[in-house]
């Protein structure tokens, strides 16, 4: 359901997904939306027609954590059963990588601001940077015994934020994976 920002009033309504729908993301121009849920499958929408774009399902479980690369070129899932991380090529619908499994259940992925790494939140104490292009990892953000839930850059690059089921946001450096700052 897009609603209005000021008025909550519905703007547009479809029906996406057969089950639950866990977790939703913009592209970054607003021209696509991704859906994942408990059915098995991501689905990229046009949220002005709500017409269905592309749809991609694993072979079992949940999908959690869409998110675009900053070009919308790329579209990242996370299939929660699985531990691994799927990437789209938005162009032609195929899969570019696959990474994992983590060890984890992971939930949250998102691109860094050059789409050249992307950063997943595991239940594996913590999270992890991968590099795009090889899936291989380059930064460890473990540090939370409890797993995170979620991930996010900074505009700039510069931060990693972490959100743990401990109740803590963790920044840490985007360079050298250092922690900074515990919230």
């Amino acid at each position: 359901d897009i609603r209005d920002p000021e008025t909550g009033r519905s703007l547009r309504s479809f029906h996406g997904h057969d089950a639950d729908v866990n977790l939703v993301a913009f592209s970054a121009d607003g021209s696509m939306l991704a859906t994942a849920g408990d059915d098995g499958a991501v689905k990229v929408w046009d949220p002005a027609t709500g017409k269905e774009l592309w749809s991609f399902e694993g072979p079992m479980g949940q999908v959690w954590g869409p998110s675009f690369s900053p070009d919308g070129s790329l579209l990242a899932a996370s299939w929660t059963d699985e531990a691994v991380v799927r990437l789209f090529d938005l162009a032609n619908g195929t899969t570019v990588r696959e990474i994992g499994p983590l060890g984890a259940i992971s939930l949250g992925t998102s691109f860094s601001p050059d789409g050249r790494r992307l950063g997943i939140a595991t239940f594996d104490e913590g999270g992890v940077v991968v590099d795009v292009r090889s899936g291989e990892e380059v930064l460890s953000l473990r540090g939370n015994e409890l797993g995170d839930s979620d991930i996010d850059w900074s505009p700039d690059g510069r931060w990693v934020a972490t959100s743990g089921w401990d109740g803590n946001v963790r920044i840490w450096g985007a360079g050298a994976g250092a922690l900074r700052f515990t919230l």
